[in-house]
Parts: C-alpha cells; structure tokens; sequence
C-alpha cells in the first residue's frame, strides 16, 4: 500500500491480537458483513448456481471490500501501528491499486475452492487457500508483486525467517479456529441460524491477518519490511532523543564555560553522568570530543577509564586515556594526564601494547604518590614504574629515579628479590 495513507502518528506499544476483532469499528465490520455473506450463502443453498450468479454482484463489492480491509490490517500491524484505519470509501480509493492486487490474489487463491467437486477436498482447499492467503499477501505488501505473492519460493522465503513467539502461536490458534469455522460455513446449514456461522468465520479471518501482521513486525529486520513502528525502532527512537537531550544540555554547559563559569559547569556535567549510572558517559564524551578545548572532555575521562576498565573494554580504555594524555598539554607543551584510582593505573600495568602505553603508564606512576597519598600499594607501582623504564622503555636515568624513590619511601623493603633485581638492571 502506498506509504502516503499510512497517516496515523503513535508510539510503539505491543500490538493487541486477542482483542483486536473486538474494537468497534471491527464490530461495525462484521455486523455490516455477516447479513451480506448470509445472503449470499442463502442464495446458493436455495437456488443453487443459479442463486450464486445472481447475487454475484453483490458477491464481487461484498469479496472486494472485506478481503481488501484485510490486507489493510495486514499491512498496518505488519508495519506496527497499533490502529487500523476505519473502512471507508476514502480509504479503498486512496489504496485502489494494492487492493485490486489483493482482491486478484484472494480471488486466484480461493477459486480453486470453487473447482474441485469432492466437498472433503473442497474444505481442505479453502482452509488451506485461508491460511496460506496472509502470507502470499505479505508479500504483496514487501514486493508490490502479484507474480511474487503466487510463488511458492517466495512463501518459502517468509516462512523460513518465522520464529517460535507469542505471536506466531497466536496465529496457530486462531488459524485452526478458522479451520473449525470454514468447516462450519461449507458443511453445516443451520437455516434461519445460517447468519451465525458467519460471526466466527469473520473474527477469525480478523484475527488471522492481525496475529500474521504481527509476525512480520516482530521479523522486520530478517524479511527486509521497511515498518514504521517496532520494538528496535522505538529502541532507535528513545537513543535518538537520549542523544538529543545530551546534545541539548551540553550545549548550555558550553554556554556556561564560554561565560567564565567553567567550574560550575564541570560540576553539573558530572553530576548528570552520576545520575544516568554513567549508562550515557560515553555519549557525554564523545560530544564533549567535538568542543573546541578538551577540557571537559578530559575530566570526564579520568573516571571513564576506570569504568571502561572494569567493564572489560579494555580497547577504549586506552583509546580515552590516550586522547586525554594527547590533549592535556601544559604551558611548556608536556603531555600529561591524572587519573581518579590507583588500582586503574596498576591494572593498566597489565595491558600494555605499544611505545605509547608504556609511556602513558610511567608518567601515570611518576605521580602515583602524590595523586593516591597512602595507597595501599604504592610501593608496588614505585617498583613496577622502575621495571617499565628500565626494561620496555630501556630508560636507565628513569629507572633509578623511582628506585631511588621506592629506597626513601619504603627501606624496610629494600631487601625484596624484586628490587634487587632490577638494582642489578642498571648500570
């Protein structure tokens, strides 16, 4: 169907199945069609062929709206709107085109019912032809191809990217309440009762293209169906408006630097990674990224490592760190940059790839004293500074400045094996 009918403006929600048939305006359907097919069904029980082609006007417009409002829905819930469009004149002119398609296709599928004798053979085409008729139509809907909507190969190909769900059983139930109720309409003559039978035939056609355009919401991305409304287009919506709203607020964040109130300005930035549970603080920094001066950028950073680090990504730990030690140049051009953990700069220790990293690392260790007064274990990142420059970056001068350190801070533990052999490194 052309996207320009498509007109309703929602959110995604779950699609209603079970109640949908239920909805007025559905109730209206049915109500308006159960009379006009019970005619028609009285017609030919009482006057055989005859009775058929003389009602087969009616028959045509009767076929020609309900089959086409079917695709409609089929459409709209595979796309994922959750309101269908009201059956109207308007509405059947503006789609005329896909609808005589899915009039031809309903009408090519089920006029095999019509040819076969055997009336056990006869029940089995038409609830075969039923049930086989949303999925040919759904391909009508992704292709616009009425050759492709009769190709068995085609129907292969939805079928194969259906998967077990809620939905799909959905279908099931309701596929087989419709094989109970054709069996009813074709087998049973109820006579001045006839009209009730058509009651569960029309809901069940109703739930049949409803739960079958739900299946295909729920396989969009695998059939390749542009849809309008879905869970991972809702899931693309709400990052959208996320990265809006950070957008947005950066932006008076800059204003704020830009007018001399650059502390005030870090704060609140902080604070708003904190109250996300830091889930946005990488969305935070790679906007931050785009400001003129890395400033912001940085202070973030300090802390972004160490959550990289503890999630285990330790590839854009390095990456953070390294783009705040590139930006943070001082008056005399040094690079340099301080983190918020001890334990980061240790556990960093661990991961060193390149001439970069070590370097990173032994100026993080040259202030390990003075940025984590205290800690635990700054004997151990005294001597592990002296092993980096000493053996990865071959910088004896360096190497002896944090032994020389570790002798005055810790001489208790002069004696260690680990000292004295890298004291015997140096020359």
């Amino acid at each position: 169907m052309s996207k320009k009918i498509l007109k309703t403006n929602q959110t995604f929600a779950p699609l209603h199945v079970v109640s949908f048939p239920f909805r007025a305006s559905n109730l209206g359907i049915v109500a308006l069609f159960v009379p006009l097919f019970s005619w028609i069904e009285f017609s030919y029980r009482t006057f055989g062929v005859s009775g058929l082609a003389l009602t087969s006007g009616l028959l045509y417009v009767c076929y020609l709206i309900f089959f086409g409002y079917l695709f409609v829905v089929l459409e709209y819930t595979a796309r994922g709107h959750q309101q269908v469009p009201m059956l109207s004149g308007s509405l059947v002119y503006e789609a005329r085109g896909p609808l005589f398609k899915a009039f031809l296709l309903a009408s090519a599928m089920l006029s095999i019912v019509y040819v076969i004798d055997n009336p056990y053979w006869q029940l089995f085409a038409a609830i075969f032809m039923l049930l086989l008729l949303p999925i040919a139509t759904s391909i009508l809907i992704m292709y616009d191809s009425f050759i492709a909507a009769i190709t068995p190969a085609a129907w292969y190909q939805v079928l194969r990217h259906l998967r077990p769900g809620p939905h799909l059983l959905q279908y099931l139930l309701f596929s087989g309440l419709l094989m109970v109720a054709v069996h009813t309409v074709i087998n049973l003559n109820w006579g001045w009762y006839n009209p009730l039978k058509m009651v569960p035939m029309l809901v069940s056609l109703l739930w049949v293209f409803r739960s079958f355009g739900a299946i295909l919401n729920d396989h969009a991305n695998e059939l390749g169906l542009q849809i309008d409304f879905g869970e991972h287009i809702s899931q693309q919506q709400a990052h959208q408006a996320d990265q809006q709203a950070i957008a947005d607020f950066l932006y008076d964040m800059h204003k704020l630097v830009s007018g001399g109130k650059r502390k005030q300005a870090m704060t609140e930035i902080q604070q708003r990674i904190k109250a996300s549970n830091y889930t946005d603080e990488r969305a935070y920094f790679e906007q931050l990224q785009q400001w003129q001066t890395a400033e912001a950028a940085i202070a973030v950073g300090r802390g972004y490592v160490g959550r990289l680090l503890t999630a285990g990504d330790l590839a854009n730990a390095w990456r953070v760190l390294e783009f705040c030690y590139d930006n943070n140049v001082d008056e005399q051009g040094n690079q340099g940059i301080r983190l918020t953990e001890g334990r980061v700069v240790l556990e960093l220790a661990r991961h060193l790839r390149s001439h970069k990293q070590n370097r990173i690392l032994l100026h993080l260790l040259s202030h390990f004293g003075e940025d984590f007064e205290g800690h635990p274990r700054a004997a151990e990142a005294c001597l592990l500074g002296a092993s980096v420059a000493a053996e990865a970056m071959n910088d004896g001068p360096l190497a002896s400045i944090f032994l020389n350190r570790f002798a005055t801070e810790f001489p208790q533990q002069t004696g260690s094996e680990e000292y004295q052999r890298l004291q015997a490194l140096l020359p």
